[in-house]
């Protein structure tokens, strides 16, 4: 939406892709080092579960975000809350290499 460079928008979504990776890798090993090993299983249930109970709800949220703003809008807003969203985790728990 806001390219027209193929090679551009394909290195965009590569960086999205990792950007991705990290903040769930970053979330999953937090919620890991956080949780009891008694709740383990609860606790990564729960991570589970809301991940694929929030999908729904942010794919409703980018469709009423693109219809309002459009779609270029959209994807750069998107995509800086990907991106600072691992950035904010690793500012907010300075200790998080000792959890891994």
């Amino acid at each position: 939406a806001l390219s027209r460079s193929e090679p551009l928008s394909i290195a965009c979504f590569a960086g999205a892709g990792f950007a991705l990776t990290g903040l769930l890798s970053t979330s999953n090993a937090l919620i890991q080092g956080r949780t009891p090993p008694g709740s383990l299983g609860r606790g990564m249930g729960l991570y589970i579960l809301s991940f694929s109970g929030v999908l729904p709800a942010a794919n409703l949220l980018a469709g009423a975000a693109a219809s309002a703003a459009g779609p270029a809008a959209t994807v750069l807003a998107f995509g800086g809350l990907l991106l600072g969203l691992p950035l904010l985790i690793r500012r907010r728990y300075p200790d998080f290499a000792a959890l891994a």
